[in-house]
């Protein structure tokens, strides 16, 4: 029969363990050897510790060499990662709870259950043992830390007078609160005799408590007087009753008048008898006095009238004579000052300085006043008693000026046109006109001569056409055989008988002309002209 091998298969393990697998042959001739992968010895079996899960395959070989394989696998589970959960501290008498995680049951020492709450008589570490459903084992350790409790001490029984402050500064620990509303280190006042507890609260969260009592004695009432109201700069008498003895902050002496630099709150304190002490405030209203504005200082013409309006309070007086918000006509330059009343009778007053400046005279005159077209006029400027100047040429041209100097301006379109020359000191101003006439341009006028004598005598010695109210000549002269003779093209062009430097001999000559005059009309013409020696 052929040879077959079994094992133990499938083997499970926790990790760190160890576990045996063994092997069984039937078959072949009864004789076997048995031979193991991962170089494990020959034998039966074999005790391996594998850190990850793994395959092994035995062979059992018979004494005729005959053969079987069978597998291994070897499951290897890992430890649980037990966890005992963070350190703690509690203050002494306080109880813990110890509660591990990562396992499936779980061991304390120490007689410690899991999860069950107990009271640690002084710091000590514990450590918990968890088991998985594998069978597998994992341990951790927490530390229990067991703090003391504070020695809080209240301070000192105290006594006071009924309305005196109290300050309770708790000590032996790092916080502390007090019981009805005390806060630690801040002064109150109580009513009535009364023992305070506090409770002080160490670094590590431990409380302790401790008391005190204060006792307090019937207080003296004082009365420090009504309200009283003043204007800046004013006195104000402060009188308190109902005590022996007063003293009075901000250095004020009962019954003694002064001046109170602003509103203020007063506290006087009142000592009777036995020594107890009362206080009452009275406040002093320092009403400011009013910002009376006289206006802005104001310049004006002579004979110029003007208009004074105090503000800021709700009445004025002024000097001189004026009255508030009526125009008047002052004769000379003047600082006149007014005083306003506000509506809590607080005065105060202002200056305002009216001056008074010549009025402008405005004059203008020019070199001409009538003319053609680009007709340009010198214009001079006469004004006195001004600083600026404005000039409007009529045709919607105008410029600005700070002196005297006069201006040109060119005329190009026919009409007439009103000059207007404003002159201002900046406070008033005069107008001066003048009228200027631009004419139409006339048609062109022509003269031509039909005869001309070059004989260098210079009389008649060169032949031009005589032009007014013209801007352009064009003359072209020819003899008869149609020969051009000479060209010119200029209002002041001529011919002097001369053709290349040669002289012409007389005869008559032909000449054709374009002129343009200055009103934009063109004259075309032809005609003949003379030449003797």
């Amino acid at each position: 029969t052929p040879v077959s091998v079994t094992t133990n298969t499938p083997l499970t393990m926790c990790a760190g363990g160890s576990v045996t697998m063994n092997a069984q042959a039937t078959g072949g001739n009864g004789s076997y050897v048995f031979t193991w992968s991962n170089s494990l010895p020959n034998g039966p079996s074999n005790s391996v510790s594998p850190a990850t899960t793994t395959s092994y395959t035995v062979t059992a070989t018979d004494a005729n060499g005959c053969t079987a394989n069978s597998g291994v696998l070897v499951t290897v589970s890992p430890s649980p990662t037990v966890d005992a959960g963070s350190n703690q501290a509690v203050c002494q008498g306080g109880s813990v709870i110890l509660t591990g995680s990562g396992a499936q049951s779980y061991s304390w020492n120490n007689g410690v259950s899991n999860g069950v709450s107990f009271t640690p008589g002084s710091t000590q570490t514990y450590t918990v043992t968890g088991t998985d459903a594998n069978g597998c084992v994992g341990t951790d350790q927490v530390t229990i830390t067991v703090n003391p409790l504070p020695v809080v001490d209240a301070g000192s029984p105290q006594t006071v007078c009924q309305g005196m402050p109290v300050t309770l500064n708790g000590s032996g620990a790092q916080t502390y609160t007090w019981n009805n509303g005390v806060s630690n280190g801040v002064p109150f006042t109580p009513n009535a005799t009364q023992t305070y507890t506090v409770t002080g609260t160490n670094a590590n969260g431990c409380v302790g408590t401790d008391q005190v009592t204060i006792t307090v004695n019937t207080a003296t009432p004082v009365e420090a007087g009504a309200a009283q109201a003043v204007c800046q700069g004013g006195s104000v008498t402060l009188t308190a009753t109902g005590a022996q003895s007063y003293s009075w902050n901000n250095g004020v002496t009962n019954g003694v008048s002064f001046v109170p630099g602003s509103t203020t709150t007063y506290t006087v304190t009142g000592t009777s008898a036995n020594g107890c002490t009362s206080t009452d405030q009275v406040t002093v209203t320092v009403n400011p006095l009013p910002n009376i504005s006289a206006g802005a200082d104001q310049t004006i013409c002579v004979g110029g009238t003007v208009t004074l309006t105090g503000s800021g309070g709700v009445s004025y007086t002024w000097n001189n004579g004026v009255s508030n918000g009526i125009s008047f006509s002052p004769g000379a330059t003047a600082t006149y000052t007014v005083t306003g009343t506000d509506a809590n009778g607080c005065v105060n007053t202002d200056l305002v300085t009216v001056t008074l400046v010549p009025v402008p005279t405005a004059s203008v005159s020019s070199d001409l006043t009538e003319g053609f077209p680009d007709l340009t006029v010198n214009f001079d400027n006469n004004s006195i008693n001004a600083s600026a100047y404005h000039w409007a040429f009529g045709n919607g041209a105008q410029t600005n000026a700070s002196t005297t100097a006069g201006q040109q301006y060119t005329y190009t379109v026919p009409g007439q046109y009103i000059v207007t020359l404003t002159a201002s000191n900046g406070y008033c101003e005069d107008n001066d006109t003048l009228l200027i006439t631009v004419n139409p341009i006339p048609d062109p006028i022509i003269h031509i001569p039909n005869i001309f004598t070059p004989n260098g005598d210079k009389n008649n010695d060169t032949f031009f056409i005589t032009v007014t109210y013209v801007k352009s000549v064009q003359v072209v002269i020819v003899n008869r055989w149609g020969d051009k003779m000479c060209t010119y093209d200029n209002v002041n062009g001529y011919w002097d008988g001369n053709v290349n430097g040669t002289l012409a001999s007389d005869g008559v000559y032909f000449f054709t002309y374009v002129i343009e005059g200055l009103n934009g009309k063109v004259i075309t013409g032809h005609g003949d002209i003379q030449l003797i020696r």
